[in-house]
């Protein structure tokens, strides 16, 4: 799954196999929702599905940026997203069906 946090919503999209070129294609068609102006940075984690990052670079002309293996706290929205969707669905949930997603849709943030 390809997720990226904004400071006001959150985009999802899910890559058909783990592989550089799937991510990528995904992060693509996600980054181009957003406009110019707000695409700024890019933090991702070490996996080797982030191997061909300099591409969404020249692309998307971002700076992008490398967490720590195991420095939770360098990607701290996305860790905080995936706590908040853990409290209300189990790991493995199917967020791509359409059923799952107008249920998330409908829910109320919690802290509110």
């Amino acid at each position: 799954m390809v997720s990226l946090e904004l400071s006001w919503n959150s985009l999802a999209g899910k890559a058909k196999d783990g592989t550089a070129t799937s991510f990528n294609d995904v992060s693509l068609q996600l980054f181009q929702q957003i406009p110019d102006n707000y695409r700024k940075t890019l933090t991702l984690d070490n996996g080797s599905e982030n191997s061909r990052y300099c591409e969404l670079v020249d692309k998307l002309m971002l700076r992008v940026y490398f967490a720590k293996p195991y420095a939770r706290w360098e990607r701290g929205t996305n860790e905080n997203t995936n706590r908040l969707l853990r409290r209300f669905f189990p790991k493995g949930t199917d967020f791509f069906n359409g059923h799952r997603l107008r249920a998330c849709k409908s829910c109320q943030n919690p802290q509110s």
